[in-house]
Protein backbone atom coordinates (compact mmCIF):
# COMPACT_ATOMS: atom_id res chain seq x y z
CA UNK A 1 0.00 0.00 0.00
CA UNK A 2 2.81 2.10 0.65
CA UNK A 3 3.86 2.35 -3.22
CA UNK A 4 0.54 3.51 -3.81
CA UNK A 5 0.61 6.01 -1.52
CA UNK A 6 3.87 7.61 -2.26
CA UNK A 7 3.19 6.72 -5.97
CA UNK A 8 0.41 9.17 -5.63
CA UNK A 9 2.19 11.56 -3.37
CA UNK A 10 4.93 12.30 -7.12
CA UNK A 11 2.19 12.51 -9.06
CA UNK A 12 0.56 15.18 -7.15
CA UNK A 13 3.59 16.82 -6.98
CA UNK A 14 4.50 16.67 -10.51
CA UNK A 15 1.51 17.97 -11.41
CA UNK A 16 1.47 20.91 -8.99
CA UNK A 17 -1.41 20.00 -6.61
CA UNK A 18 0.59 19.61 -3.38
CA UNK A 19 1.98 22.69 -1.64
CA UNK A 20 5.77 23.64 -2.18
CA UNK A 21 6.50 23.26 1.52
CA UNK A 22 4.48 22.31 4.12
CA UNK A 23 3.72 24.46 7.47
CA UNK A 24 7.57 24.71 8.77
CA UNK A 25 8.26 26.38 5.33
CA UNK A 26 10.64 22.84 4.24
CA UNK A 27 10.25 21.80 0.52
CA UNK A 28 8.25 18.80 -0.28
CA UNK A 29 10.62 16.28 -2.48
CA UNK A 30 9.96 13.83 -5.24
CA UNK A 31 10.78 10.73 -4.07
CA UNK A 32 13.39 9.02 -6.58
CA UNK A 33 13.35 5.66 -8.10
CA UNK A 34 9.68 4.49 -7.33
CA UNK A 35 8.88 1.82 -10.13
CA UNK A 36 6.11 -0.13 -9.88
CA UNK A 37 3.26 -1.02 -11.53
CA UNK A 38 -0.81 -1.18 -10.53
CA UNK A 39 -3.37 -3.54 -12.03
CA UNK A 40 -7.13 -2.48 -11.50
CA UNK A 41 -9.92 -3.00 -13.13
CA UNK A 42 -13.10 -0.41 -13.53
CA UNK A 43 -16.26 -1.27 -14.65
CA UNK A 44 -15.43 -4.25 -16.48
CA UNK A 45 -12.14 -2.90 -18.34
CA UNK A 46 -8.84 -3.66 -17.57
CA UNK A 47 -6.13 -1.51 -16.52
CA UNK A 48 -2.45 -1.18 -15.74
CA UNK A 49 -0.90 1.83 -14.33
CA UNK A 50 3.01 1.61 -14.75
CA UNK A 51 4.72 4.19 -12.09
CA UNK A 52 7.79 5.41 -13.35
CA UNK A 53 9.10 7.88 -11.31
CA UNK A 54 6.90 11.25 -11.18
CA UNK A 55 4.58 11.13 -14.41
CA UNK A 56 2.46 7.28 -14.38
CA UNK A 57 0.82 6.15 -17.86
CA UNK A 58 -2.04 4.32 -17.53
CA UNK A 59 -2.14 1.22 -20.15
CA UNK A 60 -6.04 0.03 -21.09
CA UNK A 61 -5.83 -3.78 -22.25
CA UNK A 62 -7.32 -4.95 -25.05
CA UNK A 63 -10.78 -6.75 -24.80
CA UNK A 64 -9.09 -10.38 -25.35
CA UNK A 65 -6.43 -9.65 -22.45
CA UNK A 66 -3.57 -9.81 -25.03
CA UNK A 67 -2.11 -6.45 -25.46
CA UNK A 68 -3.31 -2.85 -24.72
CA UNK A 69 -5.64 -1.32 -26.56
CA UNK A 70 -4.14 2.76 -25.45
CA UNK A 71 -1.85 3.94 -23.27
CA UNK A 72 -2.06 7.56 -21.56
CA UNK A 73 0.02 9.36 -19.74
CA UNK A 74 -0.89 11.68 -17.46
CA UNK A 75 1.01 14.84 -17.79
CA UNK A 76 -1.56 17.03 -16.79
CA UNK A 77 -4.44 18.02 -14.35
CA UNK A 78 -7.17 17.24 -17.03
CA UNK A 79 -5.65 13.80 -17.74
CA UNK A 80 -6.28 12.74 -13.66
CA UNK A 81 -10.17 11.71 -14.88
CA UNK A 82 -8.05 8.11 -16.32
CA UNK A 83 -7.14 7.73 -12.98
CA UNK A 84 -9.33 7.15 -9.39
CA UNK A 85 -9.73 8.88 -6.07
CA UNK A 86 -7.99 6.94 -3.31
CA UNK A 87 -9.43 7.53 0.28
CA UNK A 88 -7.28 5.63 2.56
CA UNK A 89 -8.62 4.88 6.11
CA UNK A 90 -5.28 3.12 7.89
CA UNK A 91 -5.19 2.72 12.19
CA UNK A 92 -2.55 0.48 12.18
CA UNK A 93 -0.26 1.58 15.22
CA UNK A 94 2.91 1.46 12.70
CA UNK A 95 2.02 2.49 9.64
CA UNK A 96 2.52 5.57 7.70
CA UNK A 97 4.64 7.70 10.23
CA UNK A 98 6.30 10.49 8.36
CA UNK A 99 9.40 9.73 11.37
CA UNK A 100 10.32 6.38 9.58
CA UNK A 101 9.03 6.99 5.78
CA UNK A 102 9.70 10.49 5.25
CA UNK A 103 7.82 14.17 5.68
CA UNK A 104 6.16 13.49 2.35
CA UNK A 105 3.64 11.52 3.79
CA UNK A 106 2.29 14.94 5.70
CA UNK A 107 1.24 16.38 2.26
CA UNK A 108 -1.22 13.89 1.58
CA UNK A 109 -3.00 13.85 4.61
CA UNK A 110 -6.58 14.87 4.70
CA UNK A 111 -6.96 18.48 3.35
CA UNK A 112 -9.41 21.05 2.94
CA UNK A 113 -8.43 21.30 -1.24
CA UNK A 114 -11.70 20.16 -3.02
CA UNK A 115 -10.34 16.94 -3.50
CA UNK A 116 -7.68 18.02 -6.17
CA UNK A 117 -4.74 15.49 -4.70
CA UNK A 118 -5.87 12.24 -6.05
CA UNK A 119 -5.59 10.67 -2.64
CA UNK A 120 -6.07 11.33 0.83
CA UNK A 121 -4.71 9.31 4.66
CA UNK A 122 -6.93 9.15 7.11
CA UNK A 123 -6.80 9.61 9.98
CA UNK A 124 -4.17 12.23 10.21
CA UNK A 125 -1.05 11.56 12.51
CA UNK A 126 1.42 14.04 13.64
CA UNK A 127 4.93 12.50 13.79
CA UNK A 128 3.19 9.14 13.62
CA UNK A 129 0.32 9.84 16.40
CA UNK A 130 -3.34 9.52 15.90
CA UNK A 131 -4.84 11.99 18.16
CA UNK A 132 -8.13 9.36 18.73
CA UNK A 133 -10.08 12.22 20.75
CA UNK A 134 -9.86 14.28 18.40
CA UNK A 135 -11.24 11.77 15.65
CA UNK A 136 -14.10 10.63 18.36
CA UNK A 137 -14.86 14.48 18.50
CA UNK A 138 -14.85 14.77 14.33
CA UNK A 139 -17.04 11.13 14.02
CA UNK A 140 -19.87 12.45 15.91
CA UNK A 141 -19.62 16.16 14.16
CA UNK A 142 -19.89 14.19 10.79
CA UNK A 143 -22.94 12.36 12.03
CA UNK A 144 -24.74 15.02 13.52
CA UNK A 145 -23.98 17.41 10.15
CA UNK A 146 -25.43 13.86 8.27
CA UNK A 147 -28.34 13.90 10.39
CA UNK A 148 -29.28 18.00 10.06
CA UNK A 149 -28.32 17.60 6.18
CA UNK A 150 -30.09 14.60 5.05
CA UNK A 151 -32.87 15.05 7.55
CA UNK A 152 -33.81 18.06 5.35
CA UNK A 153 -32.80 17.01 1.44
CA UNK A 154 -33.17 12.89 1.98
CA UNK A 155 -34.36 11.89 5.31
CA UNK A 156 -34.22 8.29 3.50
CA UNK A 157 -30.44 8.30 3.47
CA UNK A 158 -30.45 8.79 7.11
CA UNK A 159 -33.14 6.17 7.73
CA UNK A 160 -31.05 3.33 6.26
CA UNK A 161 -27.48 4.66 7.81
CA UNK A 162 -29.01 4.55 11.51
CA UNK A 163 -30.71 1.39 10.83
CA UNK A 164 -34.01 3.15 10.66
CA UNK A 165 -34.09 5.02 13.64
CA UNK A 166 -34.03 8.55 14.05
CA UNK A 167 -32.47 11.44 16.17
CA UNK A 168 -35.59 13.04 18.73
CA UNK A 169 -33.29 15.72 19.43
CA UNK A 170 -30.21 18.05 20.00
CA UNK A 171 -29.15 19.21 22.56
CA UNK A 172 -26.17 21.90 22.48
CA UNK A 173 -24.00 23.21 24.87
CA UNK A 174 -21.47 26.27 24.41
CA UNK A 175 -17.71 24.81 25.08
CA UNK A 176 -15.70 27.61 26.82
CA UNK A 177 -12.73 26.05 26.50
CA UNK A 178 -12.68 26.58 22.68
CA UNK A 179 -12.47 30.77 23.43
CA UNK A 180 -9.75 32.97 25.50
CA UNK A 181 -11.16 33.53 29.20
CA UNK A 182 -10.74 36.67 31.51
CA UNK A 183 -9.56 36.26 34.74
CA UNK A 184 -13.32 36.60 36.09
CA UNK A 185 -14.64 33.97 33.59
CA UNK A 186 -15.75 35.61 30.82
CA UNK A 187 -15.20 35.11 26.99
CA UNK A 188 -11.94 37.27 25.50
CA UNK A 189 -14.07 38.90 22.20
CA UNK A 190 -11.00 39.61 20.87
CA UNK A 191 -11.01 38.82 17.78
CA UNK A 192 -14.98 40.00 17.73
CA UNK A 193 -14.34 43.56 19.01
CA UNK A 194 -11.30 44.30 16.58
CA UNK A 195 -12.00 42.90 13.33
CA UNK A 196 -15.91 41.46 12.93
CA UNK A 197 -16.77 44.80 11.22
CA UNK A 198 -14.27 43.94 8.87
CA UNK A 199 -14.84 40.22 8.52
CA UNK A 200 -18.77 39.94 8.74
CA UNK A 201 -19.98 42.57 6.14
CA UNK A 202 -18.38 40.35 3.39
CA UNK A 203 -19.22 36.89 4.47
CA UNK A 204 -23.06 38.43 4.30
CA UNK A 205 -22.61 38.93 1.33
CA UNK A 206 -21.23 35.71 0.14
CA UNK A 207 -24.06 34.18 2.16
CA UNK A 208 -27.15 35.91 2.11
CA UNK A 209 -26.35 38.39 -0.82
CA UNK A 210 -26.97 41.13 1.85
CA UNK A 211 -23.77 43.06 3.16
CA UNK A 212 -26.12 44.55 5.54
CA UNK A 213 -27.59 41.63 7.35
CA UNK A 214 -27.29 42.65 11.18
CA UNK A 215 -27.37 39.02 13.06
CA UNK A 216 -28.87 38.77 16.56
CA UNK A 217 -27.34 40.30 19.51
CA UNK A 218 -27.47 37.60 21.80
CA UNK A 219 -24.35 36.26 23.80
CA UNK A 220 -24.83 32.74 21.49
CA UNK A 221 -24.59 34.64 18.11
CA UNK A 222 -21.86 36.59 19.08
CA UNK A 223 -19.85 34.06 20.79
CA UNK A 224 -20.56 32.12 17.76
CA UNK A 225 -18.87 35.19 15.75
CA UNK A 226 -16.27 35.53 17.72
CA UNK A 227 -15.41 31.26 17.12
CA UNK A 228 -16.19 32.04 13.03
CA UNK A 229 -13.18 34.81 13.60
CA UNK A 230 -10.81 32.30 15.70
CA UNK A 231 -11.75 29.59 12.91
CA UNK A 232 -10.03 31.84 10.34
CA UNK A 233 -7.13 32.70 12.04
CA UNK A 234 -6.48 28.71 12.79
CA UNK A 235 -6.88 28.04 8.93
CA UNK A 236 -3.94 30.46 8.06
CA UNK A 237 -1.89 29.11 10.71
CA UNK A 238 -2.70 25.32 9.85
CA UNK A 239 -3.08 24.49 6.87
CA UNK A 240 -0.33 24.84 4.30
CA UNK A 241 -2.66 26.40 1.16
CA UNK A 242 -2.94 29.44 3.22
CA UNK A 243 1.00 29.86 4.35
CA UNK A 244 0.71 32.66 1.23
CA UNK A 245 -1.76 34.56 3.54
CA UNK A 246 0.73 34.53 6.69
CA UNK A 247 1.96 38.13 5.63
CA UNK A 248 -1.72 39.32 6.92
CA UNK A 249 -1.40 37.73 10.25
CA UNK A 250 2.38 39.83 10.49
CA UNK A 251 0.68 42.73 9.75
CA UNK A 252 -2.30 41.81 12.13
CA UNK A 253 -0.83 41.41 15.15
CA UNK A 254 -3.61 44.15 17.33
CA UNK A 255 -6.09 41.71 16.01
CA UNK A 256 -4.78 38.80 17.59
CA UNK A 257 -3.52 36.80 14.62
CA UNK A 258 -0.94 35.29 16.16
CA UNK A 259 0.94 31.72 15.45
CA UNK A 260 -0.37 29.07 17.81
Amino acid sequence: MELIYVGFYNLSRSLKLLEKRDENGNYFQFEKDMKFDLYVSVEGINYKIQFDDVIPTVYEFAENGIGFKKAIRITGKSRLTYLFYNIIINYSQYSINSEEVGPWVNAIFHKNDAYQVPIVLNPYRKKGIIDINNESYLVRSRMMANILVYNYQNKDIILRLFNYHEAAEFSFNVDLSKFQLKRNGDVNLEFFNSYAHRVFPTLFKTFFDDESFTPSSTRLAILTQEYILQKKRNIIVNYPYYLQFRFFMEESQSLGLRNT
